[in-house]
């Protein structure tokens, strides 16, 4: 009896897991929250899978760049080494993506991006951008053949469509985006503004990652 309840926990706990990693919120919405006391806060509000933005000033940033991996005419992309931030982290397992991005010019944008992690971070270090998240039931406007598509019409699109949310961040503000979720962000300030994306997946999360390349062969 006693292995039978574990059995059935074990399973319980895989369904559920895995349930969230393919969890949609319908709601089209993103919030300030406020409340940020403990890690175990962060992990009940990122179950509700809404984007979700708050204060960073009380976390340990890590400032330096990295290996540089891309090198463009509007911003460059660090690979950087990850530092613990715990109260971010997942209580599960979990394998990181640690970038930054240095924007070169003003009113510049980073491609439409749709992240597969079940944790997306955007963290701001210095100047202001403006984020746009396009909920997972619009993805159809913007990929096709499994892949997004960044062109100066849709981006004109999505300034211009009031179905899209948006919100400015400044230094020390971050932003979390569930996975599913298209975010386009723009630089607002001067050049040298610097955001960082910390991103986390667990085990049961990668089946998001086998499921989107096998698709990409049918």
């Amino acid at each position: 009896m006693f292995w039978e309840i574990i059995i059935l926990l074990l399973i319980f706990f895989i369904y559920f897991h895995v349930y969230m990693m393919f969890k949609i919120n319908k709601n089209n919405e993103i919030y300030e929250f406020e409340n940020i006391l403990s890690k175990q806060n962060i992990t009940n509000e990122i179950a509700y899978k809404y984007p979700f933005y708050f204060n960073i000033e009380h976390i340990i940033q890590n400032n330096s760049n990295g290996k540089i991996m891309e090198n463009n005419k509007n911003y460059n992309v660090y690979k950087q080494q990850y530092d613990n931030i715990n109260i971010l982290e997942p209580f599960v397992k979990f394998y990181d993506n640690n970038n930054k991005i240095v924007f070169k010019k003003k009113n510049k944008y980073l491609p439409l991006t749709y992240n597969l992690h079940y944790r997306n971070f955007y963290m701001v270090h210095e100047g202001k951008i403006k984020v746009t998240l396009i909920h997972p039931k619009y993805k159809d406007n913007f990929i096709k053949n499994h892949k997004i598509i960044t062109n100066k019409e849709n981006i004109k699109f999505i300034k211009n469509n009031n179905q899209f949310k948006h919100v400015i961040l400044e230094k020390n503000q971050c932003i979390f985006i569930p996975n599913y979720w298209i975010i386009l962000v723009e630089n607002m300030d001067v050049p040298k503004t610097t955001i960082e994306l910390l991103q986390y997946k667990s085990i049961l999360n990668e089946i998001c990652f086998i499921k989107e390349k096998y698709l990409s062969y049918i």
